[in-house]
């Protein structure tokens, strides 16, 4: 009989629709490696003792377990429950603001877990969320809040796009498109919101339908927005809710906490009648981005729309700021951690704010700001006329649409740019600028729409895909493999410059660089000198196939020559360098620093093919003790290229790029013990 947690494993596999890699296991469970593989070494010998089919592990897709007729037999008396640690806890707060009693041992049970685990689940609830209260009752706790911290509570999770809560929300069935009153709201009320904060308020108001018509009403009325200057807010917001309860009194405090919500919320336009406070903003908004100019020395020219769309962006800041509504996004933890250095010198720039405001801002805010200010730093093609704005994406090859505001707009534009410089993308378009352009078809070029929002398809010829405004890796594969679909020849094209612009991304987030293209054609010229000559794709080679496990050694070297020259010594050996081409290597370094740091602990040690390579390979050396920089940064795994003059190494530069942006894989790799076993790490992983 399997054990427990051997049995979880397999009923993961079981329960997977596809492939599961080696890595998402590790995550999944928490566990190292070698651990995944005793547990399978486990299930397949039980598997067979039980006249099943063993796991099966293809190359570069993963384990899989295929469907059994009578699998369910190899779970009997055992009752496991898929869901991870955070969607167990959503679900478990769902259930309080549900109104229920929740036992401790009974929840222990139902998720086959101790009680220390629900406890500590409670813990990480109430963390989470300070506002939230609780009480013992003899059948379990209880929860206790105010309902106005409900539904804050709620609407936070909605902001993150909570799979768990979300999925609540959607079995409450009510027949008004609630869409659309959003949209007839915010015109009466002079704000044109996005179109991501549109399906924000409409799920809110889907859960306060569902609250209110279950007897659970706000009464109180704070009147702050009166206070603040949108005293038509609450008549408006009171007209709308009346007409949806017609049957129900005392919607005073709904209406007042409705209204502070679409304050609050990211908005292209607002027109409010106090004119002061537009010329603050609009001055403020001046100072912001010339603080900006002046601690980050960037070309900015105080363009008017630039001025306009920061100035929008204020009220939104302002009116959370006042009304204590923290902004909430999925993707603002990777805004912090790719655009670090951007929001430093945002955090300077924003101090005129923060003394009008009275108070500091929040980190999310900064990082809100530092989008519009960082996108506009790369490219000012966002500052286009309207008219100019169609016209360019009528010439485009694929259409870029989002919802999150300028800001995310920007940075997705670049980054996909950057990625693919052979396909022109189209600046970033709003839903109703892409049915302005689906109605001009006749003079469209493009072949793909790409969406951060919900989009429905249906309405144009053209294969939609939609992807998040902060590319994820999920992400990136989606556009890879739409890119490869539909625009195939471009795609083509752009996939050879795909590694020099990964090695851009990783040193433009650890340097400032004050001559991107500059530095972009250096490097493309020392990797791939005839990077003009067309690639072959067919012979793009990976990590593993430049090299075999004799390729990879393990050092107790101290210093980052003693290393590289250990690396170079394997590519000698092999007759793949020259005695020259480690001297380069050395030079490059002296003369140039440390730049072959990519980060995260992996260095990236070449020349150019002319200064001793005699043919394409590669070489890994693993530090597990890790040699010192001058800069203070520690090398684990140093990666010693010899490229060819054919750009064939490309595909194991962007893989190399790949390990270097996760401390995950780095550390598994550095924690491998067996030179064998880091080449099927790197085979099936990489």
């Amino acid at each position: 009989m399997l054990n427990r947690k051997t049995q979880e494993l397999l009923n993961y596999l079981s329960d997977s629709l596809g492939y599961v890699t080696l890595e998402e296991l590790m995550q999944h469970f928490n566990i190292s490696r070698r651990t995944v593989f005793n547990r399978l070494k486990e299930i397949n010998s039980y598997l067979l003792d039980n006249g099943f089919e063993e796991i099966t592990n293809t190359p570069r897709l993963g384990y899989h377990l295929k469907s059994l007729p009578n699998l369910q037999g190899l779970k009997k008396d055992q009752k496991f429950d898929d869901l991870t640690k955070k969607e167990r806890i959503s679900k478990e707060l769902w259930e309080l603001v549900d109104g229920k009693i929740i036992s401790i041992n009974k929840l222990a049970l139902e998720y086959n877990c101790t009680r220390n685990t629900i406890i500590s689940d409670f813990k990480v609830i109430q963390s989470e969320n300070p506002t939230l209260k609780l009480t013992n009752t003899n059948k379990g706790k209880f929860l206790i809040s105010n309902e106005e911290d409900i539904r804050k509570i709620i609407l936070k999770y909605i902001q993150l796009k909570d799979p768990m809560i979300m999925a609540e929300l959607q079995k409450l069935k009510y027949d008004k498109d609630y869409k659309l009153v959003v949209r007839l709201l915010s015109k009466k009320l002079n704000v044109i919101l996005t179109e991501k904060t549109i399906n924000h308020i409409a799920n809110y108001m889907k859960f306060m339908t569902y609250r209110v018509t279950n007897g659970k009403v706000i009464k109180s009325v704070d009147r702050r927005l009166d206070s603040l200057g949108l005293k038509d807010f609450l008549p408006i917001s009171k007209d709308t809710l009346d007409k949806i309860f017609p049957n129900i009194e005392f919607l005073d405090g709904e209406a007042e906490l409705l209204g502070e919500i679409i304050a609050s919320s990211q908005a292209l336009n607002i027109d409010v009648s106090d004119d002061s406070l537009d010329t603050q903003f609009e001055n403020l908004s001046r100072e912001i981005i010339f603080r900006f100019i002046q601690v980050t020395t960037s070309p900015i020219n105080m363009n008017p729309i630039l001025l306009k769309m920061l100035k929008n962006h204020l009220y939104s800041t302002y009116f959370r700021t006042k009304l204590d509504f923290p902004f909430y996004s999925s993707e603002i933890e990777r805004i912090r951690t790719k655009y670090s250095e951007i929001i430093k010198y945002t955090k300077v720039a924003c101090r005129p704010l923060e003394k009008f405001l009275g108070k500091k801002l929040p980190d999310s805010e900064i990082a809100l700001i530092s989008l519009y200010l960082g996108a506009i730093n790369y490219s000012d093609s966002f500052l286009e006329k309207p008219s100019e704005k169609l016209k360019n994406a009528l010439a485009s090859d694929v259409l870029i649409v989002c919802s999150s505001g300028i800001g995310t707009s920007a940075i997705l534009h670049n980054e996909l740019a950057a990625s693919y410089p052979t396909i022109l993308f189209s600046p970033p378009l709003e839903i109703r600028e892409l049915y302005k352009i689906r109605d001009l078809h006749g003079a469209l070029k493009a072949k793909l729409i790409l969406t951060t929002t919900p989009i429905n398809s249906n309405d144009f010829s053209l294969p939609v895909r939609q992807i998040n405004a902060i590319l994820s890796k999920q992400d990136k594969g989606i556009v890879s493999d739409a890119l490869n679909t539909y625009v195939t020849r471009l795609y083509q094209m752009s996939e050879t410059t795909t590694g020099i612009a990964d090695i851009m991304d990783v040193i433009s987030s650890y340097a400032d660089i004050k001559d991107y293209s500059a530095l972009k054609d250096a490097l493309t010229s020392m990797i791939s000198p005839e990077s003009n000559n067309k690639v072959d794709n067919s012979k793009q080679l990976r990590i593993v196939d430049l090299m075999s496990q004799n390729d990879i050694i393990f050092s107790k070297e101290s210093t980052i020559q003693r290393v590289i020259e250990e690396g170079t010594s394997v590519l000698e050996r092999k007759g793949v360098v020259t005695k020259d081409y480690l001297s380069e290597i050395n030079r490059l370094i002296s003369q140039y620093g440390n730049y072959m740091h990519l980060s995260n602990g992996v260095f990236l040690a070449h020349a150019e093919p002319q200064d001793g390579v005699l043919k394409t390979g590669l070489s890994l050396v693993i530090s597990k003790k890790g040699i010192p920089l001058s800069d203070g940064s520690v090398v684990k795994l140093v990666f010693v290229l010899a490229p060819g003059t054919s750009e064939e190494h490309n595909k194991a530069l962007s893989e190399i790029v790949s390990i270097a942006r996760s401390k995950e894989k780095v550390q598994a790799i550095v924690d491998i013990g067996d030179s064998n076993e880091v080449y099927q790490y790197l085979y099936f992983n990489i």
